[in-house]
């Protein structure tokens, strides 16, 4: 069956307990069902307008009236001395505003690389940094977040081995802390911290060096560190320089992060030097394993697919025959305008692929760099080399049908997601992400869609299963609002991004019958 990815369900199993849903609260109705007084209450005394029960879940909504002030306090509670709205000076004093009242404050240079600190702070925007900022093995634990389902990159552990923008040390990597319903981040899942070394030939406590201390080791295998490639390219997997001397067997398997389904295969599993293709953004983990004579060496490290700017996934639980081989396509609608969708200010398949581009002019410069999009499946690759540039907005890829059980991502029948990729996005000019039921080729039953969404190569965003259902067909069908994204820069001059939910009156995902844009676009805490 297709993993429908869920680092959130455990974080609903969170917020359900945190809003007193949990079968052996006193408050609970229905065995285990959501109280809705108890919601209303707890979402009041976190500083929310409204709580209501969506799902069995419990669901905060509304912010203070004065959360939209005028004139906002800077982190530690102080007026913009300079008020020119601008990013703050290095050296300013960090107050994430959510711990004790007591709680020591720290004097911190927000653009020097992370260190072990005595407090946990939540960052430029106060809703949490990804960052064990007092080496607790905790991460945000003092902060809230801003939406549900939002995420973060997050470390729990000494800031240093996972510095910003960069792979962390030896074996070690990031996991993903995610928003729940109760606006509080869960912990932080599939993160790799240090471990004790041992003799393998590997980093185990991510002090960039392998092996250190240990008497006697003399390991034949010197496994590589984490690195990063881009999405939509293929990847050499180089056992020559893991292990150079002769061997009985070799074996390459390729462990996919959980939004990555099917996960692709190496092209040759049993070469020492291969290559796979990496299809989608995630964290993957690369293990060989090498029988010499009786002895039996692994060497596993971890590969970043990371791309730049703004990337959108679309996965679908009916895709590909067999489960339902119905039709779910991504769109992703123009800043400054609230035309409908399906329009000439919406990337979609008629106009945003290599083989349909002619109507669709958003003002931003192609890629030249090919790298970002020759590799693009279903042959839509070539065509953007035929093209000579990457455009922007771009669809990578379109799946109308596909084979599940397929695991040659290269294959014109692999279950791809659908992507939506801007290279270099405008700042501070929002884009939606809509989700558009164009055909259930006769399917009967309900389809979930979920996104993922990322921002210079981070996973910030999983939206879903949103279920949809068969109605109508093409843009008047089921379409699926699911978020604003807004990319800004930050205090330290690095590229960021915003992104806000769309959510009914019920708090549930905002999905509708026709192309009509929805809501007014969504109101963002950074501005130029």
């Amino acid at each position: 069956m297709h993993r429908n990815f869920w680092i959130r369900l455990a974080t609903l199993a969170i917020s359900a307990a945190l809003a007193g849903c949990s079968g052996g609260d006193d408050t609970t109705t229905d065995g285990g069902a959501c109280d809705p007084a108890a919601c209303l209450a707890q979402c009041q005394a976190a500083g929310r307008l409204d709580g209501r029960c969506v799902g069995g879940m419990c669901q905060c909504t509304g912010m203070p009236a004065d959360a939209d002030a005028d004139a906002e306090p800077e982190a530690d509670g102080a007026a913009d001395a300079d008020a020119d709205g601008g990013p703050d000076e290095p050296d300013v004093l960090e107050d994430d505003g959510t711990g004790p009242e007591d709680a020591e404050e720290v004097e911190v240079d927000p653009c020097a690389p992370p260190t072990c600190l005595t407090v946990e702070l939540c960052g430029e925007s106060t809703f949490g940094d990804g960052i064990d900022n007092d080496c607790d093995t905790q991460v945000d634990e003092v902060c809230t977040c801003g939406g549900a389902g939002t995420t973060l990159e997050c470390f729990p552990g000494d800031p240093a081995i996972c510095p910003a923008g960069q792979p962390c040390s030896g074996r070690c990597t990031r996991g993903v802390e995610t928003c729940t319903e109760f606006l509080t981040w869960s912990d932080c899942f599939g993160a790799v911290a240090p471990e004790d070394e041992r003799c393998d030939g590997i980093d185990n406590d991510c002090d960039t060096e392998y092996d250190e201390g240990i008497p006697g080791c003399d390991s034949p295998v010197i496994c590589p560190d984490s690195f990063r490639a881009a999405p939509m390219s293929w990847v050499t997997l180089d056992g020559g320089s893991i292990f150079p001397g002769t061997y009985d067997s070799w074996n390459w398997r390729l462990v996919c992060p959980v939004t990555v389904d099917p996960c692709p295969t190496p092209e040759d599993p049993s070469a020492r030097d291969t290559r796979v293709f990496l299809i989608s953004s995630g964290t993957y983990r690369a293990v060989a394993t090498i029988v010499v004579g009786t002895n039996t060496y692994t060497c596993g490290f971890h590969i970043l697919a990371q791309g730049g700017g703004l990337r959108v996934e679309l996965n679908w639980d009916t895709r590909g025959s067999g489960f339902g081989d119905t039709d779910v396509d991504l769109h992703l609608h123009k800043w400054g305008t609230t035309t409908d969708f399906c329009t000439a200010d919406d990337c979609y398949f008629s106009n945003c692929k290599a083989s349909s581009y002619s109507t669709l002019d958003w003002g931003l410069a192609p890629t030249t760099d090919l790298a970002a999009c020759e590799n693009a499946p279903h042959g839509e690759g070539a065509r953007w080399v035929s093209r000579g540039a990457c455009f922007n907005p771009r669809l990578d890829v379109d799946v109308i049908t596909c084979t599940p059980s397929v695991t040659d991502p290269t294959s014109f029948s692999f279950c791809a997601p659908e992507n939506i990729n801007v290279d270099n996005p405008p700042l501070y000019e929002p884009m939606r992400v809509m989700v558009n039921y164009w055909s259930a080729h006769s399917y009967v039953g309900t389809t979930n869609a979920s996104i993922n969404i990322y921002c210079g190569g981070a996973l910030r965003a999983t939206f879903g299963p949103q279920p949809l259902i068969n109605v109508g067909s093409g843009c008047s069908a089921q379409n699926w609002l699911v978020a604003d994204v807004m990319f800004y820069t930050g205090r330290c001059g690095e590229l960021d991004c915003e992104i806000v939910p769309l959510v009914d009156g019920s708090g549930g995902g905002w999905v509708q019958t026709g192309p009509a844009f929805g809501p007014p676009w969504s109101t963002f805490t950074h501005a130029p």
